[in-house]
Order: C-alpha cells, then structure tokens, then sequence
C-alpha cells in the first residue's frame, strides 16, 4: 500500500446509487425553502469538517516532529 492510498475511497455499488438517488432527489425537488436550508447546513457541516481536517494534518506533522526528533 502506497502513503496516499489510504485516501482512495472504495463505495459499492449500492452506496453509488443511494447517493445518486439523494442527489437526483434534491435536484428534481421544488421546495426551494428546504433546498435552501440544505444548502446552509451543507456549508456549514463542510467548515466544521475542514477546520477538523485541519488541525488533524497539524497534530500529525508535531508528532511526526516528535518521532524524527526522538529518532536522532
């Protein structure tokens, strides 16, 4: 396994058409009130998700920081 496959997402076939039915769901509805609410709670889920992305990648450079400098 390479350093970067663990980011390679693997979905079933199931899990590629529950999610285009969700997204031909939102695309086909006609309440734009609700799509709307959807899209603020999208944006907002995404920050919160970047900001954790974030301090993930920071916490693994210092304790890659804390092995090299043990190492030597």
């Amino acid at each position: 396994m390479g350093w970067a496959d663990w980011m390679t997402i693997q979905t079933s076939l199931e899990e590629e058409l529950m999610l285009e039915n969700q997204a031909r769901a939102i695309l086909n509805s006609e309440d734009h009130a609700e799509i709307a609410k959807l899209c603020a709670a999208l944006i907002k889920t995404q920050h919160h998700q970047s900001m954790l992305l974030r301090q993930a990648v920071g916490r693994v450079i210092e304790l890659e920081c804390t092995i090299e400098a043990t190492a030597i």
